[in-house]
């Protein structure tokens, strides 16, 4: 078993995939952590040459390398499933293929990660400096909620009461490690353990857009577990993507809808669904295939563990000061 995994799903990101992971074997190559990077090509184009540069690096002898391909269908979180089933290490991080780590950001993380592992009982994120933005605002996710009791209006496609969870950028909030509603995954670290055995891995009914930051940050706060941004220094730059996946909105409603049944189960997840804008053949078609799909997963590893209601947990996280209910 390794140390430390760090999974990095792609699609059609070359070159910039190949120097996310040049740059990652430059932070860790002195560490002393015994570590391994899966590259996992997520139905990238014929002309996307990246799958075949990290194919080289992974035939050199004792490679810590894994070029791994996912091509059911187009799905970035699935694609980080496939990574966990064919990586070991006990800790794991996820990192998008056009984002760069700041000097010894992974390894800071990491060792804080094991050393306060139980007291942070939960995951550990890594900052977002946007470097097309000419401010260099280090940010972060704050949520946005609107949960309430009332569900007139239901019966149509009028959006009248949105049931929603939701998350929008804000600035970093000081230079320590803080607790967050919710944050990105594109520089998350949590255990296999956690991830795997409590979570039962990201739906692999998740499609491209959308969902994944949901599921594992909501799904996680009702649970009872944390969220944590890592100090301001250790900063992860994101660079402009260019996956080019086709906008489907039907697709990110319904990880949404997948989102909302892993936390709060059917009901909420009904309310949410006929609050969204579409048609009601549509929408109840979509939280249909998500109730038959993720029912297994949520009655074995998420019922039995659930904490709190989403209301619930909002509530707290307002009254803690971390969140503002919004009403969209």
């Amino acid at each position: 078993m390794k140390d430390l995994s760090i999974i990095i799903p792609h699609c059609n990101e070359y070159p910039q995939a190949y120097f996310t992971v040049c740059n990652l074997r430059c932070e860790l190559e002195r560490s002393g952590i015994d570590w391994e990077i899966a590259t996992i090509a997520n139905r990238c184009s014929k002309n996307d040459r990246s799958y075949e540069r990290f194919q080289t690096l992974s035939e050199q002898k004792n490679s810590p390398f894994l070029a791994l391909e996912y091509n059911d269908s187009q799905s970035h979180w699935c694609a980080k499933n496939v990574g966990v089933q064919n990586t070991t290490g006990r800790i794991l991080f996820f990192i998008d293929s056009h984002c760069i780590v700041t000097k010894n950001a992974l390894v800071n993380m990491y060792n804080y990660y094991v050393e306060h592992e139980e007291e942070l009982h939960g995951t550990l994120h890594a900052p977002l400096l946007y470097m097309n933005e000419r401010s260099g605002a280090e940010l972060e996710y704050k949520l946005v909620a609107n949960i309430t009791d009332d569900v007139q209006g239901v019966h149509g496609n009028i959006k009248n009461t949105p049931h929603n969870l939701g998350y929008v950028f804000t600035r970093v909030r000081n230079n320590e490690c803080h607790r967050v509603s919710c944050m990105s995954t594109c520089g998350m670290m949590i255990s296999r353990d956690l991830l795997v055995n409590q979570l039962g891995m990201w739906p692999w009914s998740l499609s491209a857009y959308g969902g994944g930051e949901n599921f594992i940050n909501f799904t996680l706060a009702v649970m009872g577990y944390h969220m944590h941004v890592f100090s301001r220094e250790n900063s992860i730059h994101h660079y402009a993507e260019k996956r080019g996946y086709p906008w489907n909105y039907d697709g990110w409603i319904k990880n949404r809808i997948i989102a909302a049944y892993m936390n709060g189960g059917e009901e909420w997840a009904r309310v949410f669904a006929l609050n969204s804008r579409g048609k009601r053949a549509v929408l109840e078609q979509m939280l249909n295939e998500t109730v038959e799909s993720c029912q297994e997963q949520r009655k074995t590893y998420i019922e039995p563990n659930l904490k709190m209601t989403p209301q619930e947990w909002v509530q707290r996280e307002v009254a803690e000061g971390r969140s503002k209910e919004t009403y969209w």
